[in-house]
């Protein structure tokens, strides 16, 4: 009796140790297959067990386990366009299945090769793919909770969360293949020579080493971002010790304005030109100035506060599913001013462009620009003297009235159109005086009056 009991005992306390470490069990039958999409391993002899989820893992009965445990990982969406990705192999890899749930809010999901638009009844995507990052717009904010497997690199079964990436030359969209932040520096700086810049989807931030920029820092988990290589690159994901909070941090609100300049808001889409301001044009602004990048019909597409090093913009495209104008045409070419949050001045800018780089002064999908000088072409005033003036009607259908706050003979003016092309020009010795632009198309033009050499530019809008 004593033996059996004995033998009991450990029958009771010391297979749950095997199950746990070794995975080892006695059965009458079992065996394994490995196939290049497949992997079968059964055992012949167990009960019927059951599944359990809770906390992110997913627990199954029986000694017949799987190598990996299943997690969860929580993808904040947010209203607007933004980039996501997954450290996970998803159990339902269907992404009709993955969105299912949130089709109220849910509008559009796109890789670089495929889409799914449900309300247009297309899905050339098909199945989540990990090895990729996805574009996603949403009506209204929501979380996707993704369940799956930790990856691996092929044939490295010992260290699941590490994992090596191939870029192929050109522009990628970059998967965040870690549960932990990931610096954008140190990620890439093994394949540093053939990087060209790293950014948000549809955001500010950007990795550009060669202009010595570096707004991103680092990269999260449930994130995507653009990548452009001048090679084919490799990089390595390492792993990490974070065991909780597998959520991806906050992501953007979709839009952004600035304190002073609630007027001017700026929605980003995932097309995107960058533009790199350097350190000796920031010079010639005043502190607390900002930068905004306007279009023809006077919208802004990206507004960003002057720094004293060298500055990035993103000045953002078309939305690709909206039909009405929402951002810069393909060739359109930018207008840049000078914003004064704590006045409400806007000044027109003159931008000197780096022609070594092939996209100046216009709008270009993935473009990239760098601008050398800045210099303002209207000062808000008339210097000591504060001589003001103003414009009236303002938009008008034919002619606007202009007034000066004082009496000045002899006063030099000109009107441009938006793409600064010369319109008119005139010298009145009146106060106020007309223009009238009758027999121009509608649009937006400017006018600029000079003074004993002062300047002033005022838009003009011609309904």
């Amino acid at each position: 009796m004593k033996k059996i009991l004995r033998f009991l005992f450990i029958i009771t306390f010391a297979l749950p140790s095997f199950q746990a470490k070794a995975q080892q069990v006695i059965a009458t039958s079992g065996g394994y297959y490995e196939g290049e999409n497949l992997s079968l391993s059964w055992t012949l002899g167990e009960p019927v067990t059951e599944t359990f989820t809770g906390g992110g893992v997913i627990l199954t009965q029986g000694f017949q386990q799987p190598y990996n445990f299943y997690l969860q990982q929580i993808l904040n969406i947010p209203a607007g366009w933004s980039g996501i990705s997954s450290f996970l192999d998803p159990m339902n890899k269907g992404v009709e299945g993955i969105f299912a749930p949130y089709q109220s809010d849910f509008i559009i999901l796109a890789s670089l090769e495929g889409v799914y638009y449900p309300t247009e009844y297309i899905n050339t995507i098909g199945n989540w793919d990990y090895h990729t990052g996805y574009q996603v717009k949403a009506a209204n904010g929501f979380e996707v909770t993704l369940t799956g497997t930790r990856i691996h690199s092929p044939g490295d079964l010992k260290s699941p969360g590490e994992y090596t990436l191939a870029l192929a030359q050109g522009w990628s969209l970059l998967p965040v293949l870690s549960k932990c932040d990931v610096e954008v520096a140190g990620l890439f700086a093994p394949v540093a020579a053939n990087l060209d810049i790293v950014k948000d989807v549809a955001g500010w931030g950007v990795y550009w080493p060669a202009m010595n920029i570096n707004t991103i820092g680092a990269l999260h988990p449930g994130k995507a971002y653009f990548v452009r290589t001048s090679g084919e690159v490799e990089v390595t994901f390492g792993g990490c010790e974070k065991t909780e909070n597998l959520t991806d941090l906050p992501t953007l609100t979709g839009f952004q304005t600035l304190s002073g300049l609630g007027s001017v808001t700026v929605t980003p889409t995932p097309s995107s030109h960058t533009i790199a301001v350097r350190p000796e044009a920031l010079k010639e602004l005043e502190p607390g100035s900002v930068i905004g990048i306007f279009d023809q019909a006077g919208t802004c597409h990206s507004l960003s506060p002057a720094s004293d090093e060298t500055h990035c913009l993103s000045a953002f495209g078309q939305d690709p599913v909206i039909a009405q104008t929402s951002g810069f045409q393909e060739g359109e070419i930018f207008i840049i001013k000078i914003l004064n949050p704590e006045t409400g001045d806007e000044f027109l800018a003159e931008a000197e462009y780096d022609l070594n780089l092939p996209n100046a002064g216009k709008f270009v999908q993935n473009g990239l620009s760098a601008i050398k000088s800045l210099k303002t072409t209207g000062t808000g005033n008339f210097g000591e003297s504060q001589i003001a003036i103003s414009v009236y009607p303002n938009p008008s259908t034919s002619v606007f009235n202009i007034s000066l706050s004082e009496q000045v003979s002899d006063v030099k003016w000109e009107v441009t159109g938006a793409y600064g092309a010369w319109i008119l020009e005139g010298i009145s010795g009146q106060n106020p005086f007309t223009i009238d632009l009758s027999t121009h198309p509608k649009g937006i033009y400017y006018l600029k009056i000079n003074i004993g050499g002062l300047q002033l530019v005022k838009k003009l809008v011609l309904q």
